[in-house]
């Protein structure tokens, strides 16, 4: 109601900020100031109180809290989704899987499986194909639930989703275009298990996912797995 009071679109922006962070009864000093054109743009511009790390009354865990107010602010486990796009060599029937190489930090330059963080309102299927059109400019349809990694280490919860192209295999010979760099891939490349490059794999996660995939790429079993994992490291999970 006070933002509606202030009129400017401007003015109102600013106070949405500080209603964010400023102490009680300081927002309601402020849209008075506003409301009589009394405050100074310094004003404005003072940065919100700093959180600190401390075990909230109540709680055994350390939080960031702010000192004025007592707002907690809770960093939990993100979900990350992933897509193994996989087809048949159209020359031998040998499943193949979808990989790129990044272009990117971190890990630029090695190989991964399309996958990234969820936007807002997303499904996690929704977020794992949306990803391969990004990263490789593939329409692909998610067919299921692959796997489902939980990284502790990196307070990560990592869902692969196993996905097709929407359109037909190309015959040999002919050339691929269902798919190709993205704005942050160096190369889009499909890869048969024996042309796998293992040693050139960005993340444990997805080294794990593609070897759970070609363990019995026709299964529709879904994998859950711990992992200690670490960039570069070779990952170690429970099954």
């Amino acid at each position: 109601a006070v933002a509606r009071q202030l009129g400017s679109p401007g003015k109102r922006a600013m106070l949405a900020r500080l209603q964010r962070a400023a102490r009680p009864g300081h927002v309601r000093a402020v849209a008075a100031g506003l409301q009589q054109g009394r405050l100074a743009s310094s004003s404005l511009a003072q940065p919100p109180p700093a959180f600190v790390k401390t075990v909230p009354p109540g709680d055994d865990k350390e939080r960031d809290m702010c000192p004025q107010c007592n707002r907690i602010v809770y960093s939990n486990p993100l979900p990350v989704g992933g897509a193994v796009v996989h087809d048949a060599d159209p020359a031998t029937g040998e499943p193949r899987v979808l990989l790129l190489r990044r272009d990117i930090e971190p890990r630029k330059g090695f190989w991964t499986l399309p996958g990234g963080f969820l936007e807002n309102g997303e499904s996690v299927a929704d977020g794992s194909a949306r990803e391969a059109l990004e990263e490789a400019n593939a329409d692909v349809e998610v067919t299921g639930l692959h796997a489902v990694h939980s990284v502790p280490g990196r307070s990560l919860i990592m869902l692969w989703f196993k996905a097709r192209f929407r359109q037909p295999t190309p015959p040999p010979g002919q050339e691929d275009t269902r798919f190709s760099a993205g704005h942050e891939t160096a190369e889009a490349r499909l890869f048969t298990q024996s042309q796998l490059p293992w040693d050139e794999l960005a993340f444990p996660v997805g080294r794990l996912a593609l070897q759970q995939f070609f363990a019995d790429p026709s299964s529709d079993a879904v994998r859950y797995c711990e992992v200690d994992a670490t960039e570069g490291d070779t990952a170690k999970g429970r099954a």
